[in-house]
C-alpha cells in the first residue's frame, strides 16, 4: 500500500488532526466621508418697478427736443435742444426701474441689459434709451465685476432717457414708451 494512504488511514481511524498552514491575510476598512451644502441658488430675475418719466411736457417755445433722464437713484435731469426752460418734469412721479435678482450669496454676476423703444411706431416724436450706465446693483454702479448680495438677494435699478421732440403728439394718459430687458447669468 501506498504510504500517503496508510498515513491517511491512520489519521482517519485514530482522529489525529494533521496541522494546516494557510496562507498570509490581513484586512483593513476606511470610512466613506462626503460634505453636504446646499445647491447653489437658482438665478432668477424678475421685474420689480417699471421706470416711469411721469409726467412730461412737449418742447416749448424756443426748443425743438427735450430730453428728460431718470438715474437709477432715482435722481432727474432736463438737457435741451434749444431752450432748457422750454422742458419740465410735470409731477414727481419719476421712479428708476428695478430688477429683483435672486441668486448664489457673494456670487459674481454677468448682467446685460438692452431696451427697446416701442413707442416710435405710434408716437415718432418719442424715442426711449438706456444704456449699462443707467444701472446700479445694490446702489452700486454696475461695472461688470459686481457680485451678488451676501443674502443671496439683489436689486438693479436702471434709469434711462426719454426724448420728446417737437414732432411727438400728446398722450393724455400714460403709454408704454419702451421696454428694458435684463439678462443675468453666472
Amino acid at each position: 500500500m501506498n504510504s500517503a494512504r496508510l498515513l491517511m488511514s491512520l489519521f482517519c481511524v485514530t482522529g489525529l488532526s494533521v496541522p494546516v498552514f494557510a496562507q498570509s491575510s490581513d484586512s483593513a476598512t476606511v470610512d466613506v466621508t462626503a460634505t453636504i451644502v446646499a445647491a447653489p441658488a437658482e438665478l432668477t430675475v424678475s421685474g420689480a418697478a417699471e421706470l416711469d418719466f411721469g409726467t412730461v411736457t412737449l418742447p416749448g417755445a424756443g426748443a425743438v427736443s427735450c430730453t428728460y433722464s431718470v438715474f437709477p437713484d432715482g435722481g432727474t435731469f432736463i438737457s435741451a435742444d434749444g431752450e432748457r426752460s422750454a422742458c419740465s418734469f410735470q409731477d414727481t412721479a419719476q421712479l428708476a426701474g428695478a430688477f429683483d435678482i435672486a441668486c448664489a450669496a457673494d456670487q459674481p454676476l454677468s448682467l446685460s441689459v438692452s431696451f427697446e423703444s416701442t413707442i416710435t411706431e405710434f408716437n415718432p416724436g418719442i424715442i426711449f434709451e438706456t444704456t449699462q450706465f443707467d444701472t446700479a446693483l445694490d446702489g452700486q454702479s454696475y461695472d461688470g465685476t459686481n457680485a451678488c448680495s451676501a443674502d443671496g438677494n439683489s436689486t438693479l435699478t436702471v434709469g434711462g432717457a426719454l426724448q420728446v421732440t417737437d414732432q411727438a403728439q400728446q398722450t393724455f394718459e400714460p403709454v408704454r414708451v419702451g421696454t428694458v430687458t435684463l439678462e443675468a447669468s453666472y
